[in-house]
């Protein structure tokens, strides 16, 4: 059931969610989300990647200005936790509507106004410039040589209607991922990928077209983390030329800080090779 006390939900039913949420049909609340980073801050972490999907799952209630308040509530309670980087994505339930966003009009521009601005403590100015025209940014990590590319993945999000006007590459986001990846090999610099949708979920026109520029880049490209399905799970890229089906890359989907829908709340920490920056191990916590 659910406990907020704008639909009565709670009046009805035998089993009202509990003071920290309810594994069902819900999401946890602020609380919840804030105990959770105070454990989180105690980590030894070098940085952190948001996935996005920011906002509760009330449809029902929302504006593109209510989404963006969620956005900016979270940014603002782990900028007061955290001392690291922290490198977000955008989600599709940051669109209002839901799944909806359209490059340059309507609602999308108060989104990437709002998050450009939130973020860019995070990502640095030239970052939030990009994000602000476009939703989507790269930004680099010296430390470890390491660039960090935050997809706005409703550009191949099969839920967006607005892709039946252009579903090869609307934004020009392909093409901007592929001159990022060319800068990066030029300067021997490694690769993260990052976003909210996995390429499992990319309508066919703009995936086929991403999945030739990750088999391209594949030696550079380190790490792919996505969210969307609040499931864990991990898949893989093969080769397109190789009836063997060789494995060139792959991604994870780390599961969900919300319950919603029937979940256990959990993160999860990376350990990488410093000198790779592969993946070699993850602790899960919930």
């Amino acid at each position: 059931m659910c406990c907020r006390t704008d639909v009565n939900a709670s009046k009805n039913g035998s089993f009202p969610a509990g003071y920290w949420g309810s594994n069902a049909e819900c999401d946890v609340p602020i609380r919840t989300f804030n105990l959770f980073l105070d454990q989180i801050k105690n980590e030894d972490l070098d940085f952190v990647i948001w996935t996005g999907d920011n906002t509760a799952h009330d449809i029902w209630k929302q504006s593109q200005s209510y989404n963006l308040n969620f956005t900016v509530l979270l940014t603002d309670l782990m900028k007061a936790k955290f001392k690291v980087p922290v490198i977000p994505a955008l989600g599709n339930h940051e669109s209002y509507p839901v799944n909806v966003y359209e490059w340059g009009k309507g609602n999308s521009i108060e989104l990437n106004d709002g998050v450009a601005e939130a973020w860019r403590d995070w990502i640095g100015p030239e970052a939030a410039k990009v994000l602000k025209e476009t939703g989507y940014f790269s930004t680099v990590l010296e430390k470890f040589n390491l660039k960090v590319i935050a997809l706005n993945t409703q550009a191949g999000n099969d839920e967006n209607w607005v892709l039946m006007k252009n579903p090869t590459d609307p934004g020009q986001h392909l093409e901007w991922l592929r001159k990022e990846l060319l800068a990066s090999e030029k300067s021997n610099q490694l690769v993260y990928i990052i976003g909210h949708i996995p390429p499992q979920d990319n309508v066919d026109e703009w995936g086929s077209r991403f999945n030739l520029l990750i088999e391209r880049f594949n030696y550079i490209i380190r790490g792919q983390f996505y969210g969307h399905t609040h499931n864990d799970h991990l898949a893989f890229f093969t080769a397109s030329n190789d009836t063997t089906r060789k494995i060139i890359n792959n991604y994870l989907v780390a599961p969900s800080f919300t319950t919603s829908t029937d979940r256990n709340p959990r993160y999860r920490i990376l350990k990488v090779d410093r000198d790779t920056m592969r993946v070699v191990d993850y602790d899960q916590f919930k």
